[in-house]
């Protein structure tokens, strides 16, 4: 006789003891946590945050330009690619790397709490894995659409809002999504109005006066809703 339960039976089940007051102790009570943060998102987070401190305390320890260095060594320099300045052993390693630096903590700050609030959603919806997948793919995507568009340019650009813009990206098709297939009406506009935000505040700069890669940002946010379409479709 199979185990699992048929549409049409009714499974009872015993009720739990309880006391006078309406309150149950036939089971132990267990409160929930405080911050129900995933694996994923929560590892990431804690590299992002464990990186940019270990910088900040040799800049403010050992070496005053370490920020500089790190930006050197790990950032993403489209000239390099572009043959225009050398091509060292470790500028492959930039296309990942870059993401897990920041200019400030107010940068960091602002791309963690975003990585925690739209990474956890997605990655409780479609498991550690596969988000894992598109966090990884839409950084490429990011510092690809950026090297198209700048390819000379010899500043290195740093930062993980590329694959955050594309894990929120893939966060709105799943919001979007219908029963049998994704309702572009509304999905459609929150495209448009994502990089129309992205453009002006590519033009306007961050609250520091930094500028902002906000191509790798467009970049990453419509490769999130490419994966995840392609992801939803192969799901069905």
């Amino acid at each position: 006789m199979p185990n699992d339960l048929d549409d049409n039976v009714i499974s009872f089940q015993p009720r739990p003891k309880q006391d006078g007051f309406g309150k149950d102790y036939g089971r132990p009570s267990v409160p929930p946590p405080m911050f129900n943060i995933p694996p994923v998102t929560k590892r990431l987070t804690g590299i992002l945050i464990s990186i940019h401190f270990i910088v900040f305390m040799f800049s403010n320890t050992f070496e005053p330009n370490a920020a500089s260095i790190a930006s050197y060594f790990g950032g993403f320099t489209p000239a390099a690619w572009s043959g225009e300045i050398p091509f060292y052993w470790w500028t492959p390693f930039s296309i990942l790397t870059f993401s897990f630096l920041h200019s400030g903590w107010m940068h960091l700050g602002f791309n963690s709490v975003m990585l925690v609030a739209v990474g956890s959603g997605l990655e409780k919806t479609i498991g550690p894995k596969q988000y894992l997948m598109i966090y990884v793919g839409t950084t490429c995507f990011a510092v690809l659409a950026h090297f198209l568009l700048y390819s000379s340019s010899t500043i290195p650009i740093i930062g993980a809002s590329g694959g955050i813009s594309g894990i929120f990206g893939a966060m709105i098709v799943m919001m979007n999504q219908a029963r049998s297939s994704v309702d572009k009406s509304r999905l459609t506009p929150m495209i448009l109005a994502y990089i129309g935000i992205s453009v002006l505040i590519g033009l306007v700069g961050a609250p520091d006066g930094a500028s902002v890669a906000w191509v790798a940002h467009i970049g990453g946010f419509l490769s999130g809703v490419g994966f995840m379409m392609l992801l939803l479709k192969r799901r069905k």
